[in-house]
């Protein structure tokens, strides 16, 4: 389960013990939030694929939270959000406006509760209904512009990170230099893109150094114009996929988009594509 987290230190700290081997954080904002940054947060929240949101109210000054997640249901429509609401009381207008906008996960307990295991127990169960949610929901927002008609178009995105393999039928075609190209492409769209080395003849390498490439965001990888690349590790590879060595890397970097550039796909690798699928 990948999930993102707009939460303050403590609360933090209870969401990482509820996603004990349960999931992977691909996201987070630790720490409060004035109306200025509430924006700016949930907009690079919706640039990552994930398929959780957990937001704690405590985090918010005012009423701006309302705004920010409707933008980010509308960016991001698969991504189920869990409302963290320590000690409010049904006739609370903040959350009456958030039921308003069709999320349901909500959670008032008491501060002093076991908050780890409150977590874990609602991302276990199926998503809440508008019955369970309802005694919240009084009908009145504290967004004036969520109560005007709309006609509001929804993006649909694929959940998690979109990979794209090149293969060629001969070396020396072009497999690479189009590997870099749809990566340079999506990149220059905005999307977080990473190239990852599975080829039979390593390159990566030869070409971070000639291009001057500084270091990546994650271990192990380096920087050209806006792109992360993964070179081939010749001393830790043993045969095996690159990718699927970095397969922790790949989260931790937070990427929309991995290509991989696979080289030749001779009849060796096809099998083992093959057994992949």
């Amino acid at each position: 389960m990948l999930v993102s987290i707009i939460a303050g230190k403590q609360m933090a700290e209870e969401i990482r013990k509820a996603l004990a081997d349960a999931g992977d954080i691909v996201f987070e904002h630790i720490g409060k939030l004035d109306s200025e940054s509430v924006k700016e947060i949930f907009y690079s929240a919706s640039r990552v694929s994930s398929e959780v949101l957990i937001v704690d109210l405590d985090v918010f000054l005012g009423k701006e939270i309302i705004s920010a997640l409707q933008s980010f249901r509308i960016a991001r429509p698969g991504t189920r959000i869990i409302v963290i609401a320590p000690e409010r009381k049904p006739g609370d207008e903040i959350i009456s406006s958030i039921v308003g906008l069709g999320i349901y996960d909500i959670a008032a307990e008491e501060k002093e509760s076991n908050w780890s295991e409150i977590i874990r127990n609602i991302l276990l169960s199926p998503p809440a209904t508008y019955a369970q949610a309802a005694r919240w929901h009084t009908g009145q927002f504290l967004n004036a512009s969520i109560q005007a008609k709309e006609r509001v178009i929804i993006e649909e995105r694929l959940a998690g990170i979109v990979a794209v393999a090149v293969s060629a039928t001969a070396h020396g075609i072009g497999c690479t230099h189009t590997a870099f190209s749809i990566a340079s492409f999506l990149a220059r769209l905005g999307h977080s893109t990473a190239v990852i080395e599975d080829s039979q003849r390593s390159v990566f390498s030869f070409l971070c150094s000639v291009l001057k490439a500084k270091e990546g965001k994650v271990e192990g990888s380096y920087t050209v114009h806006g792109i992360d690349i993964f070179p081939v590790d010749e001393s830790r590879n043993n045969g095996n996929w690159n990718y699927d060595m970095l397969l922790k890397k790949i989260k931790a970097g937070q990427y929309e988009y991995v290509v991989r550039d696979l080289g030749v796909l001779d009849s060796a690798r096809k099998k083992k594509c093959i057994e992949l699928i």
